[in-house]
């Protein structure tokens, strides 16, 4: 994704990871279309373009909570899901409740 286009090198590979889990682990298709199924990735081009360390923080927590699924509580390594952490809970906010 990107990288002749401008995009950083890491950003598109955070970019290509994105896309790839939210079709291989069924992310709602809200997410889906966030993450780049409806247009190829267009959307996410322009957006990284755009904005890179506001959508490399978004899609880090997307990968994060595997789609706003779950997450990980202070100071623990267990995966809890249904709980996110507040970076989290505001991107569910900012995106609607139908995102996650």
């Amino acid at each position: 994704m990107g990288v002749a286009a401008g995009v950083a090198k890491e950003l598109a590979q955070l970019g290509r990871a994105v896309m790839r889990e939210a079709y291989n682990h069924g992310w709602t298709e809200k997410l889906k279309t966030l993450c780049g199924w409806n247009n190829d990735g267009a959307q996410m081009l322009v957006d990284a373009l755009r904005a890179p360390a506001s959508v490399s923080r978004q899609w880090e927590i997307l990968l994060r909570t595997d789609g706003l699924r779950g997450d990980y509580p202070a100071r623990s390594t267990s995966w809890t899901w249904a709980f996110l952490r507040r970076d989290a809970e505001r991107l569910a906010t900012e995106l609607g409740k139908e995102g996650h």
